[in-house]
């Protein structure tokens, strides 16, 4: 098969679509505006019958009916009367295959899809004509728990993987577990849902306490567990039960309600474990079906896309199941299937070094961190020559006093910019070549963070010379505090440069995302620092307004709330870091204050980066020893 050749595998979830690409020997998750997975659904035409998937969302708001969630599901149970699901499919696995030729620039030549459950003979030969209908080879099929136990043993430190595995899958309503035969492909010996008769399903349980606390409504619509749950319902609850993995409150807005309803994972705790208590009995049976004992088990594999994993966690270790390896994302799944199917050709995992993210030309909304940092920086040095105390004698310029820890700041903030133009190479293009552009993201992270730490230096010894030239007066403690203050800020910049490329492609997304800085806390800050600055010389803006007691403390303050932001990336920290920080700037500053001020900023800002680095090292490089002792300490 020439290398140039795709090898295309992809998860049709229920909810969500994911798929990895695998050509001239490089595999990756195949994005979609920027994201690893896409929403499964697609929009039918009542009158053409056509189905949409790039458009989907906003055609489906004018008519939810036509409006198809969960695709592969429909396409088991279609009827031959009903061409509707297999359009449906067909145009999903279509808009998937020319998402990645157009990142690859290659054909698609093998497919492989993942079903939720085994097939039937009918229902398979359904699927491979919406394959063949969307322009792509007949697929090789796997079920999304042998997909799931493949990823799994793929990505196990050691290598090994047991007989058999068990699969525990949290779904819309019912957790389902799944025992495999590993040394038979992953052949599915027995399946079961896990549910307690008594109670109403995940979903359904979440949607009847958010309409239960809704008081906006005077007759908000009713499900029963019996009725399907309508799919922009299903579909903001399995928003909140994702949210819900990173914070501890989200609003939910079901459909006929006038008002969002706060959910917590209190409230998916109290739905999911119910269920999962009746996981042992269900085990059994599991186990009972498939002729094997308790502990021929040897392997253990949850998938859980939201915030019900470490209940899920607790409840299998509860039933002395070996501790799981946990899925989150669907890409993982495509990748399983990928391993399974053998169309994954190499066992290494995709790193930055042998990764291509897609790339967009750049804009002027990309640059608006640069351009606002790269001002800040500007500002303070020119206020920091301009209102220096200047002694001259017979003419000559005898001596300078000016604040050179508004300099140190101000070179601080111009290497963050020139870090800030690194951030950026992954994901922007300047040349014509566009998409055509060869470079990995390893290698574009490389040489941008290379350049951002000559850069650098270059502007902080540039802004230590010109408060030489600016104040004419040569005094080498400009360079030394210029300097010292961007030093480390390019020392973690060679760091980044020497460790990036060998991120986790799974992992850049978040990765890059982390390394943005902090700019409205550094605005923030920068202003403060001017507005104090200013205050005590008379100069701008307080020339012209007055009231500089009253413009000292509006800086102070907001030198507290920028120190406080860039110091945490929590918010509750950030809180309650400026409730003390706030106040007390405002009191204590003054003339003489104001340097001690703003060298803590410079230092909580060098922090920053420092923390940034630590964190791309524990991407890069996670069984290092030294990277290990980072994550404790």
């Amino acid at each position: 098969m020439p290398t140039g050749d795709l090898l295309l595998s992809v998860h049709l979830g229920p909810r969500w679509t994911a798929a990895v690409a695998t050509t001239a020997g490089r595999t990756w998750p195949v994005t979609f505006d920027g994201q690893t997975r896409m929403p499964s659904g697609a929009w039918i035409d009542p009158e053409s019958g056509t189905a949409t998937v790039a458009a989907a969302g906003l055609a489906a708001a004018e008519s939810p009916d036509a409006y198809l969630a969960d695709p592969m599901s429909a396409l088991r149970t279609a009827t031959d009367t009903d061409p509707r699901p297999a359009a449906a499919v067909s145009a999903v696995l279509a808009h998937v295959a020319n998402t990645a030729c157009a990142q690859t620039g290659a054909a698609v030549a093998a497919l492989t899809v993942t079903t939720p459950q085994p097939w039937g003979p009918k229902s398979r030969q359904r699927l491979t004509q919406a394959a063949t209908t969307a322009g792509l080879p007949e697929p090789a099929i796997v079920t999304t728990a042998a997909a799931a136990a493949a990823a799994a043993a793929s990505s196990s430190a050691d290598g090994q993987r047991g007989r058999f595995v068990l699969v525990c899958t949290i779904g819309d309503d019912h957790p389902h577990l799944a025992v495999l035969d590993a040394a038979d492909r992953y052949t599915q010996l027995a399946a079961t849902t896990v549910r307690d008769p008594a109670q109403p399903g995940i979903h359904h349980a979440l949607a009847a306490a958010i309409r239960h606390r809704s008081s906006a409504d005077t007759n908000p619509p009713q499900e029963t567990e019996s009725q399907e749950m309508g799919w922009q319902a299903a579909t903001e609850i399995d928003r909140a039960r994702t949210a819900l993995l990173t914070t501890l409150r989200t609003p939910v807005l079901l459909p006929g309600h006038a008002d969002a309803v706060v959910v917590e994972p209190g409230d998916l705790y109290h739905a999911v474990r119910p269920h999962l208590d009746q996981l042992g009995p269900a085990l059994a049976e599991a186990l009972t079906d498939a002729d094997i004992d308790h502990t021929d088990i040897t392997a253990t594999v949850l998938v859980a896309a939201d915030a019900t994993a470490p209940t899920a966690q607790i409840a299998l270790a509860e039933a002395k199941m070996p501790p799981p390896t946990t899925l989150t994302q669907p890409d993982q799944i495509a990748t399983g299937a990928a391993h399974l199917t053998g169309n994954l050709r190499t066992s290494a995992t995709p790193t930055a070094a042998t990764t291509r993210l897609p790339r967009t030309r750049l804009t002027i909304g990309n640059l608006t961190t640069v351009a606002v940092l790269t001002a800040a920086s500007i500002a303070l040095l020119f206020q920091t020559i301009s209102t220096a105390d200047v002694s001259t004698f017979a003419g000559n310029v005898t001596g300078v006093r000016l604040p050179v820890a508004t300099l140190a700041l101000a070179a601080a903030i111009a290497a963050t910019s020139a870090t800030a133009v690194a951030q950026l190479a992954p994901t922007t293009w300047l040349s014509l070549r566009g998409s055509n552009d060869p470079a990995s993201t390893g290698w574009l992270l490389r040489r941008a963070y290379l350049a951002a730490a000559a850069t650098s230096l270059a502007l902080a010894g540039l802004w230590g010379l010109a408060a030489g030239v600016g104040v004419e007066y040569t005094d080498p403690q400009y360079l030394r505090w210029a300097l010292t203050a961007a030093a480390p800020i390019t020392a973690g910049a060679v760091i980044t440069a020497a460790v990036s490329p060998r991120i986790p492609a799974t992992r850049l997304g978040d990765w890059i995302t982390r390394m943005r800085p902090p700019l409205w806390a550094i605005a923030a800050a920068a202003t403060g620092v001017y507005l104090v600055r200013a205050a005590y010389t008379l100069t701008f803006p307080v020339n012209l307004t007055g009231f500089p007691t009253l413009t000292a403390t509006i800086g102070a303050a907001l030198l507290a709330a920028g120190t406080a932001a860039t110091a945490s990336r929590h918010l509750a920290i950030r809180a309650a870091i400026s409730l003390i920080l706030v106040p007390g700037y405002a009191l204590v500053v003054t003339v003489n204050t104001i340097g001690y001020l703003t060298a803590t900023y410079t230092a909580t800002l060098t922090g920053w980066h420092l923390a940034t680095t630590m964190h791309t090292l524990r991407e890069a490089l996670p069984d290092n020893p030294l990277t290990r002792w980072l994550t404790k300490t």
